[in-house]
């Protein structure tokens, strides 16, 4: 008995999830014609590029900062493993 009541549910299931993806494509399309609307304005989409611009900028500087601390500490652990002169102590102080 349980069987049918379990099959009329599924299409049921089916047209509420279908239902709810159209909302969000809905939803989605008038958000999209509103920025479509809003980048029509020059100064909106000027101030839009002068953010992003910045950020951008941001973010390399970071990247150039974590590259440089990066070269650093690589060329400081070198130059102290460089420091125990024969590669076999260093060989025996690992199997140790």
């Amino acid at each position: 008995m349980a069987a049918p009541a379990a099959e009329a549910s599924a299409p049921a299931q089916q047209q509420a999830a279908q239902q709810t993806a159209l909302t969000e494509l809905d939803l989605r399309i008038s958000r999209l014609q509103q920025m479509s609307a809003w980048l029509q304005d020059a100064q909106l989409r000027n101030m839009i590029d002068d953010v992003i611009g910045r950020r951008v900028q941001a973010a390399e500087r970071r990247q150039v900062y974590y590259s440089v601390a990066v070269g650093a500490v690589s060329l400081l652990v070198g130059w102290l493993l460089s420091a125990i002169s024969p590669a076999s102590m260093l060989v025996s102080m690992l199997h140790r």
